[in-house]
């Protein structure tokens, strides 16, 4: 588990906030504290650099759906002149197949919550700020990182050795409460409004209202060739 980033929420990093980083270990600053795909590209030529990766020996990273990953366009080019297989985990399972997530976060969170509680212990009175976070890390990284606990996490998540029956239909169940089935939704009929439905207090019952005259159901148009919704000659509601 080579090249550790660190990214801290300043417009520039400080060369205090690398003390006590891991071998291999960077960081980068941004306002948002977040992965960038300059950020990532940056990334990106570091492992090409550390794996050695090139079009006769391509390498395989496997990485999640970050727009950082799959929508930067200079990061794809420059996998293929590399010999960089760029492979994405589907959408919303990666605390299943990613082996980071499976076999390293949680180790690592431990080993630096026991760092960080040793550190308060040793420090009263004090808070841990961006200037110690490099240190604390590195610690726990050094502790949680190993052959072992990266082994692991490939075999847990079937990806080596492969493994495609790792997973059993028990755990797709938490899925099911979300899992709406989608339904043809059938298109009701245009109904046409007769006159006829109109309300009580329309013009067409009104007493006062003078008698209408029907029409003739052979003629489309009126004597003077004039369209029927065009002639002065009232129109009688239409009988069902």
């Amino acid at each position: 588990m080579p090249l550790p980033l660190l990214i801290f929420p300043r417009q520039k990093k400080r060369q205090e906030f690398e003390l006590g980083l891991p071998p291999g270990a960077w960081i980068a600053a941004n306002d948002s504290g977040w992965m960038t795909m300059e950020v990532f590209f940056e990334w990106f030529k570091k492992f090409i650099k550390f794996s050695g990766a090139k079009k006769e020996t391509p390498v395989l990273l496997l990485c999640d759906g970050h727009a950082s990953h799959t929508k930067n366009i200079d990061v794809i080019d420059l996998a293929r002149d590399n010999g960089v297989i760029l492979l994405c985990f589907p959408p919303h399972c990666s605390h299943r197949l990613q082996p980071l997530d499976v076999a390293f976060m949680r180790p690592l969170s431990l080993y630096y919550e026991d760092e960080v509680r040793r550190w308060l212990q040793s420090n009263p009175s004090k808070v841990v700020t961006l200037f110690q976070i490099s240190t604390l890390f590195g610690q726990a990284f050094t502790n949680a990182a190993n052959m072992k606990t990266a082994l692991k996490g490939f075999e847990k998540t079937g990806i080596w050795p492969t493994n495609e029956g790792i997973f059993t239909d028990d755990d797709f169940l938490p899925a099911e409460t979300t899992n709406i089935p989608i339904a043809e939704t059938e298109i009701a009929p245009t109904q046409v409004t007769q006159v006829d439905d109109f309300p009580e207090n329309n013009s067409f019952n009104d007493p006062s209202t003078p008698p209408l005259r029907e029409l003739k159901e052979t003629s489309n148009e009126t004597q003077n060739g004039s369209l029927p919704w065009m002639s002065d000659t009232p129109i009688a509601p239409i009988k069902k």
